[in-house]
């Protein structure tokens, strides 16, 4: 990050750090705080608000709730199957997830910040109603559109809300956190994506699926069943060359709108955190 969105970020990670500590969660969980903050895009989030004039006390304090709520949904979403030996674990990403969640209700109810409670529930509805839909969801029942719908829901929901809310340039930092904010949700999917088929879909295999056109989903599931099988699917059919077409088109199209940004310093810093990105994305 450059040296002015680290100063922030600092200030940010101070006071993340502040409300989310806790003896027992911190170790167990990552407390890399400025790794949380930026897979999580909350710098672009700061850029964003910081441009709407907003005193920076606020642009801190909506960052730090922002990335309380982002962390404790991711920590949720990380729950998967378990055995009765590991219920305790699963217990404790709920609690966790729970834990941090909350936190963010005191942040904004600290600063008097009562209508960014109200947009915080909204964006929590939206992202957990997509979140339920694709659990449910069968790799043969939906397609790519479908499934980025729900990626935009889950993933961009809160920052496209706090756009709509106080973005001066609003159709084009919708599309900026929009794009952006899809390209991360790909980049975090593909670290965390479990290298077999548990039942609940991700992005990849819903290519490989399209890749593939099995006769039933039935020989599918049979031809995903452990990670060997799955892996030389995804080789054998290119799927991560296609996951970074996708990341690279969402990156450019938000490169796009940020030319079309009035204030240079902010398309300067922009183009600089978009390029991070790609720099990690290609690590």
């Amino acid at each position: 990050m450059t040296s002015v969105i680290q100063r922030h970020m600092t200030d940010v990670q101070q006071l993340y750090n502040y409300h989310s500590s806790n003896h027992i969660l911190d170790q167990q969980f990552n407390k890399d705080t400025m790794n949380i903050l930026r897979s999580n895009n909350t710098p672009l989030i700061h850029i964003m608000l910081q441009s709407s004039g907003l005193p920076m006390q606020t642009v801190n304090l909506l960052c730090t709730a922002f990335v309380l709520i982002q962390n404790g949904l991711n920590i949720h979403g990380r729950i998967g199957n378990y055995t009765n030996y590991e219920t305790s674990e699963m217990q404790l990403k709920v609690l966790a997830g729970d834990f941090y969640s909350a936190k963010y209700y005191k942040v904004l109810a600290d600063a008097n910040l009562i209508k960014d409670i109200q947009l915080f529930a909204k964006s929590i509805q939206q992202m957990n109603e997509a979140k339920m839909n694709r659990h449910f969801a069968k790799v043969n029942a939906i397609d790519i559109n479908t499934y980025i719908m729900w990626l935009e829901q889950i993933h961009a929901s809160l920052a496209c809300n706090l756009v709509e809310e106080y973005a001066l340039e609003k159709h084009l930092w919708h599309q900026i956190c929009l794009n952006v904010f899809l390209a991360q949700a790909l980049i975090n999917e593909q670290k965390n994506i479990l290298h077999s088929y548990t039942g609940i879909i991700s992005f990849k295999l819903l290519l490989l699926y399209e890749a593939m056109k099995p006769t039933t989903y039935e020989q599918f599931i049979s031809e995903v069943a452990t990670s060997d099988q799955i892996d030389e699917l995804y080789l054998k059919f290119n799927i991560d060359q296609s996951v970074n077409l996708y990341i690279n088109e969402y990156l450019n199209v938000a490169l796009e709108q940020i030319e079309q940004l009035q204030t240079k310093y902010l398309k300067d810093e922009l183009k600089k955190y978009i390029l991070l990105i790609q720099t990690e994305n290609t690590l």
